[in-house]
């Protein structure tokens, strides 16, 4: 389910949300996702 919903953000957007987190890797993302869901 999660891997559907992950398909709806573009490129552009992940970048842009990485930018704002001040993350370097797709991965740190993925991790900081985790977290925020407990």
């Amino acid at each position: 389910m999660a891997e559907n919903k992950s398909k709806a953000w573009s490129p552009e957007n992940l970048n842009k949300i990485m930018m704002a987190l001040e993350l370097t890797d797709i991965s740190q993302l993925i991790e900081y996702k985790k977290e925020q869901e407990g």
